[in-house]
């Protein structure tokens, strides 16, 4: 017993070690875009920052702080292009910044060429440097933002004349460090080996002495949503300005990877391309709006996508300032509150994304005569009322079985009284 709790603490450590020295921020993934060049200055690097707009997001991860989370211009880790981000900043050590977009980090460039330290004169890096910072080391971007990366070339201006030189061949001092790295390569990929042995055969000793915990779907248990049943007005175009900037980033950050309240990762993916598809065939067939303090609150009905003459119920409520979507209801069975995240929630979430953009309100019909009903939740039981009604249900079985008992005992008795006679 000792041993396997020193087992657990000892694995519990080293992924504690592990998840620090490799880093992965998976919100970052939505906000990948490819582009023809970086920018070359602290101006160009500013205005592609404010024009991305990393801030709106920074406070709805939870890979760093949120002033950290900021605008990236890199290469992609196959050097071939480049492409903008909103990832955590990484403190680089004397090499190039370049974008691992498989494990959806930023890395360091160890390819021949692409250590900053050794560069000359103004592009030469410190030792120690932001990953924020890269649009000071031009030439780490080799061709991909108009460096050739076999011979040096000159950018003139009007005022000065500055030669920004690639280095791509080794030197002999590169030769040496490379040689130099080859043993400490070999001896980290032997760790490696080691650890990751280490802990399959402590998952295996922790599987055979406590078991193995059964498979299945847990959920968290999440407050339920006050939502309003009276107030409401049907959504038109005058309520335009009332809704605030909202990003294709915020949705797909609810949808995808469930930053909502209750923590519950859902992973569908496709939930926003089908709900793109409902929202282009025109089945958002009513939404009404209603401001209440600092939360907009939508409701209205989405046809479903094969059965005509089916339709579903929605509630969505947003944050006023920010546009964040905070709770979602549909009654389809994906899309269950307090955080649904169906595809017909998808749908009302676009129109409200198209519909702030200013590109129309895509509603098939009026939900005025709806208002009244179609918003109000539908009667069920729970809690008590639900343990009452089975009691009550259990008692009155009980007494038809008992009255079946009865009956068939007096039969029998009579039965027998007519034959003694």
């Amino acid at each position: 017993m000792d041993t396997s709790i020193y087992m657990v603490t000892f694995l519990s450590i080293l992924l504690m070690e592990i998840s620090k020295a490799s880093f992965s921020c998976p919100p970052s993934a939505p906000t990948i875009a490819y582009v023809d060049a970086c920018p070359r200055n602290k101006t160009e690097w500013d205005h592609a920052a404010e024009r991305k707009k990393c801030y709106m997001m920074a406070t709805h991860q939870n890979c760093t702080e949120a002033a950290k989370f900021q605008y990236h211009c890199l290469l992609n880790h196959h050097r071939n292009a480049t492409l903008e981000v909103c990832a955590p900043i990484f403190f680089l050590q004397g090499f190039c910044a370049s974008y691992n977009t498989d494990k959806i980090d930023i890395v360091e460039n160890y390819e021949k060429g692409f250590e900053c330290l050794k560069f000359s004169g103004a592009d030469r890096c410190p030792s120690r440097y932001p990953s924020s910072e890269a649009y000071k080391y031009l030439p780490c971007y080799g061709s991909q933002i108009g460096f050739k990366t076999t011979t040096s070339t000159t950018t003139s201006t009007t005022t000065s004349t500055t030669t920004h030189r690639i280095p791509t061949t080794l030197t002999a001092a590169n030769d040496e460090g490379n040689a130099a790295n080859t043993p400490v390569i070999v001896t980290l990929a032997i760790f490696v080996a080691v650890l990751l042995s280490l802990i399959l055969m402590g998952v295996f000793i922790i599987k055979r002495k406590f078991g193995w915990p059964s498979t299945g779907t847990y959920y968290l248990v999440s407050k339920e949503v006050d939502w309003p049943t009276r107030g409401f007005q049907q959504l038109q175009v005058v309520h335009r300005e009332e809704i605030p900037e909202i990003c294709i980033e915020q949705i797909d950050m609810y949808f995808v990877h469930r930053l909502a309240g209750d923590k519950q990762s859902t992973g569908d993916v496709k939930a926003i391309e089908k709900g793109r598809l409902l929202l282009e065939s025109d089945r958002v067939l009513a939404t009404s709006y209603l401001m209440q303090g600092n939360a907009l609150f939508f409701t209205g009905i989405v046809g479903a996508a094969m059965k005509t003459r089916v339709t579903y119920n929605f509630k969505l409520k947003l944050d006023k300032n920010s546009g964040d979507i905070v709770n979602s209801h549909c009654e389809c069975p994906a899309g269950r509150g307090p955080h649904g995240t169906c595809k017909h929630l998808a749908a009302v979430a676009l129109l409200l994304l198209t519909f702030a953009e200013g590109k129309g309100l895509y509603i098939k019909r009026s939900c005025t005569e709806n208002l009244q009903t179609f918003h109000k939740p539908k009667h069920s039981y729970s809690g008590i009322w639900l343990v009452i009604q089975i009691e009550f249900e259990i008692w009155l079985l009980t007494i038809v079985l008992v009255h079946q008992r009865i009956s068939h005992t007096d039969i029998s008795l009579n039965e027998q009284t007519f034959r003694q006679q």
